[in-house]
């Protein structure tokens, strides 16, 4: 095999990546100059297979270390990826990950293993004082991850199939007890000379997550200008001639305009008034923001009495199948109030989808034929602005917080990721319930303001979303592959 006809490969994990980039723009103009395989958790998927048929597209096998492996907690506590997600705290020491460590790891990230992670932070802090930081990542790559067994498989697998490039879109995002799902495979590559790049995964991941990306990657691919600043930053090692910005392709749907469908219809299908304004109210999960459902029906509520002919549609996150909302049905139904379900049957980080046009005309829609759009922190606040819909970043909670005493939404509020959107001016932060009516009703009577501002929220996280990214991407990479070694 010469190698122009060597393949891609894409490692396709969770269904986020299926969705952006295996059914989007990106698989489709890879695929048109060399074939791409996609390593993914359920290669025999009757429905993604008849999305695929007919390309230039085969879908493999991805085999990885589970998230909960078998050992005790002792095991885990010494392990390697926790000593280096201790030294990573320490590196990036913003409050993005010291909030998302508390998150997800409530009491016992102040409780029993404190002392040990705390021990922990206090050698990454010296290593890096006396520059031996780089040297002790370099083991970890080599000596742990390169001896998994997961690597010796996809050793194999890699000869088999034999690519040009290996990309991953993972690598930014791991735990504390086991790295991202794509380094090994990487640390594979990387042995057997086969060329490999990254894209970042998600907005926040670089300051709300620890991870390891290795120097020796031939590129990194990233959204903007403001996201290659902040790779460089947390990771000094990297050379920044391979740092690329391609924009985002989970933003490559939002500005078309076939995917716009007549207000009435759309409003029709939500079982609302198109004759009346409406609210959107995007939501987070469970373990984000466990008071949320009655958080946004009181705000519901309250807006009906100061604005009765105002409605609201509460948009849930992909990773929500709905449960903890159906105790509130009934009333939600009394007023008026639509809920939108958006999860695949199967749950994103096990591989289901959503086919993107789906995904994107009822997101597209939603935010568009909307007056504000409401959230607490979380993304929609960009899809809002690119549709140039006002923004409401809710930063108030019903109750107190064992986990946050200093209030959960106000955190999440002001984290180091989130602040840069709330610093543009493009986004209202409001600290009450009477706050956000009142800002709901400013928006209505001026939708034009903060629109400039809103403009500058784009800028920072996604750059130009008038070009199809996933294009962008896919002629780097396949512009990659065609270097010589």
């Amino acid at each position: 095999m010469t190698s122009n006809d060597k393949p891609i490969l894409l490692l396709a994990e969770t269904g986020f990546i299926i969705r952006n980039l295996l059914l989007g723009y990106f698989a489709g103009e890879v695929s048109r100059c060399r074939k791409l395989l996609v390593a993914v958790q359920q290669p025999n998927d009757p429905e993604l297979l008849k999305l695929i048929e007919g390309k230039n597209i085969e879908l493999i096998d991805f085999p990885f270390e589970p998230y909960y492996k078998e050992q005790t907690n002792l095991q885990r506590l010494l392990s390697w990826d926790n000593v280096i997600y201790n030294a990573k705290l320490v590196a990036k020491d913003n409050n993005s990950l010291r909030l998302q460590t508390r998150l997800f790891e409530g009491a016992s990230a102040t409780g029993k293993f404190a002392r040990v992670n705390n021990f922990f932070q206090a050698c990454g802090k010296a290593t890096r004082a006396i520059g031996l930081a780089n040297a002790i990542e370099d083991i970890y790559l080599e000596k742990y991850i390169g001896k998994k067994p997961v690597v010796n498989e996809w050793e194999g697998l890699l000869k088999k199939y034999d690519p040009a490039v290996v990309f991953s879109s993972m690598l930014t995002h791991s735990v504390r007890y086991r790295s991202s799902t794509d380094l090994p495979i990487m640390v594979a590559a990387h042995r057997l000379g086969i060329k490999t790049c990254t894209l970042v995964q998600s907005w926040d991941n670089l300051s709300s997550k620890t991870c390891v990306l290795p120097q020796w990657l031939d590129r990194y691919y990233t959204w903007s200008d403001s996201m290659s600043a902040e790779l460089l930053k947390y990771n000094p090692r990297v050379n920044a001639g391979r740092v690329k910005v391609v924009g985002s392709p989970q933003y490559d749907f939002h500005l078309d305009e076939s995917l716009i469908q007549p207000r009435t219809d759309y409003l029709s299908n939500l079982g609302l008034d198109s004759a009346r304004p409406y609210i959107l109210i995007g939501t987070g999960t469970a373990r984000w923001m466990p008071d949320e459902m009655e958080k946004m029906i009181n705000l519901c509520l309250a807006l009906h009495r100061q604005m009765p002919e105002v409605q609201c549609v509460i948009r849930l996150h992909p990773k929500d199948p709905g449960e903890r909302w159906q105790p509130y049905r009934q009333t939600m139904k009394e007023n008026g109030i639509a809920l939108q379900y958006t999860s695949p049957k199967t749950h994103m980080d096990r591989g289901g989808f959503v086919p993107p046009k789906d995904f994107y005309r009822d997101q597209v829609n939603v935010i568009y034929h909307s007056e504000v759009v409401i959230n607490s922190s979380s993304s929609i606040t960009v899809d809002a602005a690119i549709l140039q819909r006002p923004v409401i970043c809710i930063a108030y909670d019903l109750y107190d917080d064992e986990l946050f005493p200093e209030g959960r939404s106000l955190t999440y509020s002001q984290s180091a990721h989130y602040s840069k959107l709330t610093a543009t001016g493009g986004v209202k932060v409001v600290y009450s319930e009477t706050d956000c009516v009142n800002a709901i009703e400013a928006y209505l009577k001026d939708p034009q303001m903060h629109k400039e501002e809103r403009k500058k929220i784009v800028d920072t996280v996604a750059a130009d979303v008038s070009k199809k990214a996933g294009i962008t991407l896919a002629h780097e990479v396949l512009q990659l592959a065609d270097i010589q070694s």
